[in-house]
């Protein structure tokens, strides 16, 4: 005796369509793990190059101190200003200043002048 089951009894067209639903299935699970894999990657190598720009800060901030005799944090305010008079990101400041492109005077001598840490003026609207 055959069953009425609809789940059993699909008839020819029932299966090719089981079939499909089944390949559409293992497509999307498929995309789905692809985009996790890119997400990963993307965040894998967001967080390297974070890492890679704090390492590089942290010497610049080391040559600064032991150049000029200053504690950690006056030499991350003396790298600051610099980049910030110089419009450079503070992470190529530190760069140059680990690569020697710039001299830790240049860089200690621009904080001594910025001492009074004022905010910067923006023009009044009109």
């Amino acid at each position: 005796m055959r069953s009425t089951s609809s789940a059993v009894n699909r008839g020819p067209c029932g299966n090719r369509t089981f079939g499909r639903r089944a390949l559409a299935d293992t497509a999307t699970i498929g995309i789905l793990q692809e985009r996790a894999i890119r997400r990963a990657e993307v965040l894998t190598e967001q967080l390297q190059g974070a890492l890679i720009s704090r390492i590089t800060i942290e010497q610049a901030k080391r040559v600064l101190a032991h150049a000029g005799k200053v504690d950690m944090d006056e030499a991350f305010q003396s790298l600051r200003a610099y980049g910030r008079r110089h419009s450079t990101r503070l992470t190529e400041v530190a760069r140059q200043l680990a690569t020697g492109a710039v001299q830790p005077p240049a860089v200690l001598a621009d904080q001594r002048h910025d001492n009074r840490r004022t905010p910067p003026k923006f023009p009044s609207p009109s």
